[in-house]
């Protein structure tokens, strides 16, 4: 672990301030590189277990405290961490990305490690899955990731319209094929989200397990984060122990979030099933102060005295 002496902060709230707390986690065995005007990576060199993780810089500022998600597992299981950052929404497609994992394939010391999970979520999902080609073996746990961005693979999907002046379909181009030389891959996704759901698809069905997130909506890693699941998810990964049931155990903890029961409230209102959205609003109406379902239960007995 970083010691105290080296003033590392408990938040960061810049790009200069990620920058260098990433680089004092660094500074014992690992290095870190600026890949082009737009990447880069830090590699912290702990355990015998790596994760490698796919954010962009907007997202970590985001999470609670500023810190790329790997952290907490520097800091709390001992594990190594090769974090890859971009600065705006870049899919992590450029020459010089291509070259450093180019290199990093040849790399022995992550070649070495007994253990390696890549992560990430949206196109640091895609990115994960890409990208893991490089360390065959390894696991991955990618949150509604992209399969391609090539419009012309997926033509239903416009979200990354901005992407599509880069080479989108060159090398570490096609994640359905480059991910086949995973151990195992683990997709999550809100099926209600189209094309979320049509991505998961194109996964191959030999190494990937499906694990879906309803009611999650197009951005489930912010769901799993705050039902405090989301590392326990990586970490049974790791130890091969991340499976359809244990997951389902996990996910049961989504009745705490309230994303997960408006997004819930609203399709049963669209289901015009006033029962059952009185059965819903009385759950949530036992366990906390919530005035949206209590208004939600009050119209439902009404329309199901109609």
């Amino acid at each position: 672990m970083v010691d105290a002496d080296d003033n590392i902060p408990d938040e960061v709230g810049t790009v200069e301030e990620l920058h260098e707390m990433l680089r004092r986690y660094a500074l014992r065995g690992g290095w870190q590189r600026q890949i082009d005007a737009e990447h880069w990576a830090s590699f912290v060199r702990r355990g015998p277990t790596l994760l490698v993780t796919f954010e962009s810089v907007a997202d970590t500022l985001a999470r609670s405290g500023g810190l790329p998600l790997g952290i907490d597992f520097v800091e709390d299981k001992g594990w190594s961490l090769l974090h890859v950052a971009a600065e705006g929404e870049t899919g992590f497609r450029s020459a010089a990305m291509f070259d450093f994992l180019d290199a990093l394939s040849e790399d022995e010391t992550l070649q070495a490690y007994d253990r390696t999970v890549f992560y990430g979520a949206g196109l640091g999902g895609y990115a994960a899955c890409a990208f893991s080609v490089i360390l065959p073996g390894a696991r991955v746990v990618a949150v509604s990731p992209r399969a391609t961005l090539d419009p012309r693979r997926a033509p239903w999907d416009s979200r990354d319209r901005a992407l599509w002046s880069r080479d989108v379909s060159g090398r570490y181009a096609d994640a359905p094929a480059l991910v086949e030389g995973a151990m195992q891959v683990f997709v999550l996704y809100d099926p209600h989200v189209v094309p979320d759901s049509m991505h998961a698809g194109l996964f191959p069905a030999c190494n990937t397990t499906r694990l879906a997130c309803p009611f999650c909506g197009p951005r489930p890693e912010i769901v799993l984060r705050k039902i405090d699941i989301l590392h326990a998810l990586i970490e049974q990964a790791a130890q091969e122990r991340l499976d359809a049931q244990s997951f389902a155990r996990l996910f049961r903890a989504r009745r705490q979030s309230g994303t997960y029961l408006r997004n819930l409230l609203l399709a049963l209102d669209g289901r015009d099933k006033p029962n059952m959205t009185a059965i819903l609003c009385r759950h949530v109406l036992e366990r906390q102060r919530a005035p949206a379902f209590r208004r939600r239960l009050r119209a439902a007995n009404r329309a199901d005295d109609c």
